[in-house]
């Protein structure tokens, strides 16, 4: 009977021996990091327009807490989304002819663009017109909006118009551009100023256009008698 009890208490020193040393292995390992998941805030910047031409806003966000600095480039027939909640696109770009008197200068022309405009806030309205837009050509110069687009009838973008949440609109720009140029840049820049420190801080999406692009016809309704 005493012989018994040595190898007994081995097996129970060794039965515990295992168990700590498979307690250690556990404990060592490093414990797996939680991922986060990726907030989505609507339509990622370059995602096509939908075949009807209108922007996605089904997902809005907080635009006191997604504001920030943003620089996004994109190209015709794809949405860009900013994130003060102003969502946008072009949907084509052409020549444009006046049906008044107004005519371009010597050297120069007009284009015209097809603009879908769309507000993702929860909550605040946004206010748009063609002054909000600027063309940049390849001297980078940057060019306002011609007063042409006053010219077009029905046309949404040539007096301020008030977006509300979830509400969007499609409006037409001019330009008067250097007869040989037929690539831009469309521009639309927010500023912003942080309450923290007073310091300045830019939103802002571009889009590539040339006069290749295909799309829906930018062509506008018959010019008003102006």
């Amino acid at each position: 009977r005493l012989k018994i009890v040595p190898t007994v208490v081995a097996i129970v020193v060794l039965i515990a021996i295992i168990a700590g040393i498979v307690a250690l292995t556990r404990s060592g390992q490093p414990t797996p990091k939680k991922q986060a998941t990726p907030q989505n805030n609507g339509s990622q910047p370059g995602t096509p327009v939908r075949p009807t031409g209108d922007l996605d806003l089904r997902q809005r966000i907080d635009t006191v807490k997604s504001v920030k600095a943003q620089s996004v480039q994109s190209k015709i027939n794809e949405q860009v989304n900013l994130s003060s909640g102003f969502s946008f696109a072009v949907r084509n770009i052409g020549a444009y002819t006046s049906g008044t008197a107004t005519k371009p200068a010597t050297g120069k022309k007009f284009i015209i663009l097809l603009v879908v405009v769309g507000n993702r806030a929860q909550s605040e309205n946004i206010s748009v017109s063609y002054l909000d837009f600027k063309l940049r050509d390849s001297s980078s110069k940057l060019l306002n909006g011609h007063g042409a687009t006053h010219q077009i009838l029905n046309n949404l973008l040539a007096s301020p118009s008030e977006l509300k949440p979830g509400q969007q609109l499609e409006g037409r720009l001019i330009y008067e551009v250097e007869s040989a140029e037929t690539e831009w840049t469309l521009v639309h820049s927010e500023t912003y100023q942080k309450t923290t420190d007073n310091t300045t801080f830019i939103v802002e999406g571009r889009v590539a256009v040339d006069l290749k692009s295909e799309g829906k016809p930018a062509a506008p309704p018959p010019a008003a008698g102006r």
